[in-house]
């Protein structure tokens, strides 16, 4: 079973798609405006249900049963009340980042979770940006450390914040191409693979520096186009990368970028991943229409 969602299309529902049958349906799950996912351990993910208004819950689910909701956490200015099965975290991304109306503005909050205890800490220098132009996109615990790599819309850096406070400790540079990276971290912690615009970026956390840094799509008829958003592999050999404007899907080795191959879907894949068959699942950027191709190894 495959699982997605694209804000303009789904809103406050999930997108299934049943591998075996073929057959896709939706899953509602929520009023908001739109919600994330978020890949756990132990059968489960977890859900981000964000309102523009200035306001977000996360819900935690079973695969089993993706339209049950197991344990929620609604997140507000000063305070985050859990509800239900507060076991299940455990085994869930420990770090959260949205919106949350304070007073008549909007700011933004990361959600952490020590413990399953939620706590929540004002990101006060993102008032230094443009909120009608950029926003947070996501907060991640960086293994080993008390610290949170943070990933902002239309930006070249990510932000590396101080877990207990929320001070910067450092802006980290990618590949000056002001994109939306929302950067995902390896298991150990070592690696960070963002998107910036049309490059694919790794950096090495020992240093922070950039290890290796790919332009995936280039220029069409003199006008940039962006990579899709990135799906890393379960083992984490491998990096699938859509491009709306080729219609394809590169699969790269994710140490040093290097291309293993390209799928051709046609129309404009934003989001992908592959099934344990060599299966390409996505879905059209501006539709939401599944694409399918097959993954053919040499």
């Amino acid at each position: 079973m495959v699982l997605s969602c694209l804000g303009w299309v789904d809103r406050g529902a999930l997108w299934r798609f049943d591998g075996q049958s073929g057959q896709q349906d939706s899953i509602p799950l929520s009023n908001a405006d739109y919600v994330r996912l978020f890949r756990g351990k132990a059968e489960c993910f977890a859900v981000q249900h964000i309102w523009q208004s200035g306001r977000f819950r996360m819900t935690a689910h079973a695969w089993s049963v993706p339209e049950q909701t197991l344990s929620s956490i609604e997140v507000g200015e000063h305070s985050a009340n859990l509800d239900g099965d507060a076991s299940v975290w455990a085994s869930l991304p420990s770090t959260y980042v949205g919106p949350v109306a304070a007073g008549p503005s909007i700011c933004y909050r990361v959600l952490a979770l020590d413990d399953a205890t939620p706590r929540t800490i004002r990101l006060d220098w993102f008032d230094d940006y443009d909120p009608m132009y950029q926003s947070v996109g996501s907060a991640q615990l960086l293994p080993g450390s008390k610290q949170f790599v943070v990933g902002i819309q239309r930006s070249s850096d990510l932000v590396i914040i101080d877990a207990d406070d929320g001070h910067v400790v450092r802006r980290v540079p990618l590949a000056d191409r002001h994109g939306n990276p929302h950067p995902i971290l390896s298991t150990t912690g070592q690696n960070v693979w963002a998107a910036d615009y049309d490059t694919l970026v790794r950096l090495d956390t020992t240093t922070w520096q950039v290890a290796e840094s790919a332009l995936l799509q280039p220029a069409r008829e003199g006008t940039g186009m962006f990579i899709g958003d990135l799906w890393v592999t379960p083992d984490e050999s491998e990096i699938l990368v859509p491009r709306p404007g080729s219609g394809d899907v590169l699969v790269l080795d994710s140490e040093s970028l290097a291309i293993h191959a390209s799928v051709y879907l046609g129309s404009e894949p934003l989001v992908a991943v592959a099934l344990a068959d060599g299966r390409i699942v996505a879905r059209d950027w501006m539709t939401g229409s599944v694409l399918l191709g097959q993954l053919d190894r040499p």
